[in-house]
């Protein structure tokens, strides 16, 4: 069976969003509110740094809908993938690196939580090629080249054409970007740490000792990108770094938490290790053994050869264990 990250009985998500009244696959679509801060930082970067209307529509169209497109192409990518080989979902919740809930089968292992979350990494590289077409399409004499992240003033100025072939080029590299966010960095709710978990766990890596490995990663990579992200603001021409700001303090913060769980033997709470598919290999089996006791020996003896005393022996055979075999999954 699958999961999803809606424990209501109207299946509404445990965050702060909006219900986009839309549904694939009979699940509900959510956007959250995060899209909605996201846009007003950069819509007042515009004026309170640039003081410019040019830009203020440039951010508007770029985490307007270009966003949502991206966002959207993410996560029923991920859908698709975890309906195809056997999973569901009640809720899609979209935020603006691809979606908050986790789903797919729960008893196809780790590497099937992975071709789920490998298929909304590969999503960036479809939706990048559409904005990039469109860019060629738009591209005059004197524009930047396609893998141009800076922003010019006077391409913006030239009217409509010039804003959305700008947002077009920087939604091209910013699906680059996600792209290789999702691949490498192991936080979450990125892609990163169902990827990383996925393979280490098919490879036999013990549950504790994948988990360790991708918090330590986590909170390294998610502080390198806030300190980008601070350097980067105040660079004019490309840009703004808010959103590697925000996302640097959220990784570190996950991380962070995920960290605590494992020191705190909570790694079970966790929304990715503490899933079945992760967990279906872990925990402690007992083997019994049946050993008859003195009274059962002495029985069978006077059956076959007469009459056997013995002391201290109890009245019926029991089942004593007497070996304890540990798996290699300590939680």
């Amino acid at each position: 069976m699958a999961t999803a990250t809606s424990n209501n009985e109207d299946n509404r998500p445990s965050w702060n969003a909006v219900s986009t009244g839309l549904r694939f696959k009979g699940a509900r679509i959510f956007v959250h509110w995060t899209f909605l801060i996201l846009l007003l930082l950069h819509l007042a970067l515009a004026f309170v740094v640039y003081y410019s209307w040019s830009i203020f529509w440039y951010e508007l169209v770029l985490y307007g809908p270009f966003l949502f497109v991206t966002a959207w192409m993410h996560e029923i990518s991920r859908a698709l993938v975890a309906y195809k080989i056997g999973g569901a979902a009640d809720t899609i919740v979209l935020w603006p690196l691809g979606g908050l809930t986790i789903y797919g089968p729960d008893d196809k292992g780790p590497m099937g939580d992975f071709k789920v979350a490998i298929a909304g990494t590969l999503s960036h590289i479809v939706t990048g090629g559409v904005f990039a077409i469109l860019y060629i399409v738009m591209k005059t004499s004197g524009m930047p080249p396609l893998t141009s992240m800076k922003v010019y003033l006077d391409h913006l100025e030239s009217g409509f054409i010039g804003v959305i072939s700008t947002a077009c080029r920087v939604s091209f590299c910013w699906n680059g970007i996600l792209f290789l966010l999702h691949l490498f960095i192991p936080v979450y709710p990125l892609e990163g740490i169902r990827i990383w978990a996925g393979l280490m766990r098919s490879m036999g890596v013990r549950l504790t000792t994948t988990a360790r490995i991708v918090s330590f990663a986590g909170m390294f990579v998610s502080l390198a990108l806030f300190l980008y992200g601070c350097v980067k603001i105040f660079d004019r021409r490309v840009e703004s770094g808010i959103t590697e700001i925000l996302l640097g303090g959220l990784g570190f913060t996950s991380s962070k938490i995920l960290y605590d769980m494992i020191r705190a033997g909570r790694l079970s709470e966790d929304p990715v290790f503490g899933r079945p598919c992760y967990l279906e290999s872990s925990g402690n089996m007992t083997t019994s053994v049946e050993i008859p006791t003195a009274t059962a020996v002495a029985e069978s003896s006077s059956d076959n050869h007469g009459p056997v005393r013995t002391a201290g022996s109890t009245a019926n055979a029991s089942t004593i264990p007497i070996e304890t075999i540990e798996s290699s999954e300590i939680i």
